[in-house]
């Protein structure tokens, strides 16, 4: 078999040990927690942006920003 055909083999079988799967599981749970942080991130970015105020003018319109 040749040294290519060998490394894959080899890579494959180290992909399938238990410390392999163990290792992935932990990066796929890191990866989700880091999304619902960034997700919360942006929703307190969004929460505490100041928005326009809104009025009401003499004939019931909201005047924007005023």
């Amino acid at each position: 078999m040749p040294d290519r055909d060998l490394g894959r083999t080899a890579l494959w079988r180290r992909r399938l040990t238990g410390a392999a799967q163990a290792l992935r599981r932990s990066e796929e749970k890191n990866e989700r927690q880091a999304h619902t942080y960034l997700a919360f991130v942006g929703f307190r970015r969004n929460a505490n942006s100041p928005r326009p105020s809104t009025r009401l003018s003499g004939t019931g319109k909201a005047i924007i920003g005023g």
